[in-house]
Formats: structure tokens, C-alpha cells, sequence
């Protein structure tokens, strides 16, 4: 049996007629869910949250034991566009992290507009790919 999740659900914003959905606003790193995507960077070592102190957030939360399993399961990084599954370690508000990179739109002469939005597209293709594979 899985242990029980804890966190902060947020406040409702709107709930499909069925019941089935939410749309909630909250802190990722602290909502009680299934999984949760952490887009970060090539050698996964942060999260390139917009917002202001929460760069390590999801990464730290969890432990050292995060960072030694996704250096070794990955230990040259993550390409752009791709996506990794992890366990929570300590992290109590979900079953998986699913890190992912994304394409850097502050480096615009990185890439074309296409390429980017190319890059992420596979992002959240790989997200949904590991989800569905249910690690």
C-alpha cells in the first residue's frame, strides 16, 4: 500500500462539470499529487522555476539521495526535450518526479523559434510518455 500524500492542495479555481478536474492554484513542490514535472536543466541540479527562491526547491526538498540517482542514471545530463523519472525520496506530497529540460528562451540565438518550440514539444511529450509508464 502507498503511503499517504501530504501538502497544500491550494485554492480551487474552476471544477469541471463531472467532477473530474481542477484547476487549483498552488505551489507545485508542496501539492499532493501522482507526479510532479520539474523542468530543469541539463544536469539536473535545479529547477528553472520562474520564481524567485525556489530554483533548488524540488531538488532539495527530496534529499541527497535525489541527486546521486539522477547523476547515476544520467550521468553525461538530460538533452533538451527530454524527460526522466525519479522516486520522491523524501518528498511526501507525490509518488514521482519526472524532470524534464527544456528549451532556454532567454539564449534566443541558441536556436530558431522552431527548433524551440520543437524542443518544447518533445518535453511535454516525455513528460506524458514517463507518466504513462507509471515508474
Amino acid at each position: 500500500m502507498r503511503p499517504h500524500l501530504t501538502g497544500n492542495r491550494g485554492r480551487l479555481i474552476r471544477r469541471s462539470p463531472d467532477g473530474r478536474y481542477e484547476i487549483r492554484l498552488a505551489i507545485m513542490a508542496n501539492f499532493p499529487c501522482e507526479a510532479i514535472a520539474n523542468a530543469t536543466n541539463t544536469l539536473m541540479i535545479l529547477n528553472t522555476s520562474a520564481r524567485r527562491g525556489a530554483e533548488f526547491r524540488i531538488v532539495d526538498d527530496p534529499g541527497s539521495g535525489l541527486s546521486r540517482y539522477l547523476h547515476n542514471l544520467r550521468p553525461h545530463g538530460l538533452r533538451i526535450g527530454d524527460a526522466v523519472t525519479s522516486p520522491p525520496f523524501k518528498s511526501t506530497n507525490c509518488y514521482h518526479i519526472i524532470h524534464t529540460n527544456g528549451p532556454n528562451y532567454k539564449d534566443k540565438w541558441y536556436g530558431s523559434r522552431a527548433l524551440m518550440k520543437q524542443q518544447l514539444a518533445d518535453c511535454y511529450r516525455r513528460c506524458l510518455e514517463e507518466a504513462f509508464e507509471g515508474k
